[in-house]
């Protein structure tokens, strides 16, 4: 009886893992980001 393994393919999916943490930490960090607050002269 032989063994069918996927062999690549089956750990494709844990490859990607290290680069999915890095866009959800840039992700969350362009949303904790905000918008630089407009200072005009003649508004205060």
């Amino acid at each position: 009886m032989t063994i069918r393994d996927r062999g690549k393919i089956k750990w494709q999916p844990a490859s990607f893992i290290p680069l999915a943490f890095e866009m959800q930490r840039s992700m969350y960090k362009d949303q904790e980001r905000q918008p630089k607050p407009f200072n005009d002269e003649y508004e205060a």
